[in-house]
């Protein structure tokens, strides 16, 4: 059986200020789930973030993104940024995400996915700054 740590590095998904790697553990079987669902490798904008560093990148204050507990039931990161290489593959990734449970948002270079579907919110998909 595959694991998280056969697609991804732990340099890729953890927060740039602090190394930190934390995620919720839904949020980790479904990323495996959606990666495997694509079949093809993903490139990691972004993923765990500290207060600190989402506050320093001008990120919500409640961003899923976030490990660190604010107060809504996450047990660590729920988000994860993926870099898209053209609009066919931003297309697919989108349709698996959405077919998946994954809100999404869709921006001109790459793809905000979340899981907040996990902690009771309802699924969305939005436009980013494109």
């Amino acid at each position: 059986m595959s694991q998280l740590s056969d697609y991804f590095s732990d340099s890729e998904l953890q927060c740039r200020a602090t190394n930190i790697v934390e995620l919720d553990i839904n949020f980790e079987r479904e990323l495996l789930l959606y990666r495997e669902t694509l079949g093809f490798p993903l490139i990691v904008n972004s993923c765990c973030r500290s207060f600190a560093h989402n506050k320093k990148i001008g990120g919500s204050e409640t961003s899923y993104h976030i490990y660190e507990d604010v107060g809504d039931g996450r047990q660590g990161t729920l988000a994860i940024d993926l870099a898209v290489k053209n609009d066919k593959q931003r297309t697919e990734m989108v349709a698996v995400a959405l077919n998946l449970g994954w809100s999404v948002g869709v921006y001109k270079s790459f793809i905000h996915i979340d899981r907040r579907v996990d902690i009771g919110k309802k699924q969305v998909c939005f436009w980013g700054k494109y």
